[in-house]
């Protein structure tokens, strides 16, 4: 074994940073395509989520707030 991600009997959990612009396109329990910048999500296909947690308040990115997104 080469590495570890997360213990076996965690899920998976993804951290999104979303655009202010996008966040009312958003909900708690909603479905989300996962495609992975870091392999060609052609070959490795996708993974699918369900939004559990959208911040409150917006955190600046750089170039513009976007609010945290959680999804299992």
């Amino acid at each position: 074994m080469l590495a570890e991600m997360v213990c076996d009997d965690e899920r998976l959990q993804a951290e999104l940073m979303v655009p202010q612009r996008g966040l009312a396109l958003v909900v708690p329990n909603q479905a989300v395509k996962l495609q992975y910048d870091a392999f060609p999500y052609q070959r490795y296909g996708v993974r699918y989520a369900t939004v559990r947690w959208i911040s409150p308040s917006s955190s600046d990115t750089g170039d513009a707030a976007a609010f945290r997104v959680l999804a299992d």
